[in-house]
């Protein structure tokens, strides 16, 4: 399995997981996001779109270069939007939705695994754009 096979492949889980939060949400969920300041669902519904939309245009429409750029500025985005939530005091990530309320082992330890995923991506990307760069 390629990288971008890998790539969507974890965006397709956690916006599967994303959306069935959405149809299903907990109180977690009508808390206030302390960034956006909107309901944590919406920000959640958001993001599945998002990676939904990010699938799709890597499997089907990206070639290798845009999708490199793409998940680059996603895992950017990801990493800011923690980097502000820990600056306003809230170091617990709802990044997956409700998943916590089913499989509370991985809700205890979301928060650094999705940051890892989010740095892996970054770097990986990153890694590749300028390797690219240097052989052109």
């Amino acid at each position: 399995m390629n990288w971008k096979n890998i790539v969507i492949t974890i965006l397709a889980l956690t916006a599967v997981s994303k959306l069935l939060s959405v149809l299903c949400p907990t109180e977690l969920l009508h808390l206030i996001d302390p960034v956006f300041k909107v309901p944590i669902l919406y920000v959640v519904a958001m993001a599945s779109i998002m990676e939904i939309i990010l699938c799709v245009c890597l499997a089907f429409f990206f070639d290798y270069e845009k999708s490199l750029w793409s998940i680059f500025a996603f895992a950017l985005a990801v990493l800011t939007y923690r980097a502000l939530a820990n600056l306003s005091g809230v170091h617990f990530c709802p990044c997956m939705g409700n998943i916590a309320d089913w499989w509370p082992w991985l809700g205890r330890h979301e928060s650094a695994i999705m940051t890892t995923v989010a740095i892996w991506m970054l770097l990986t990307s990153s890694l590749q754009i300028i390797s690219k760069r240097k052989a052109a």
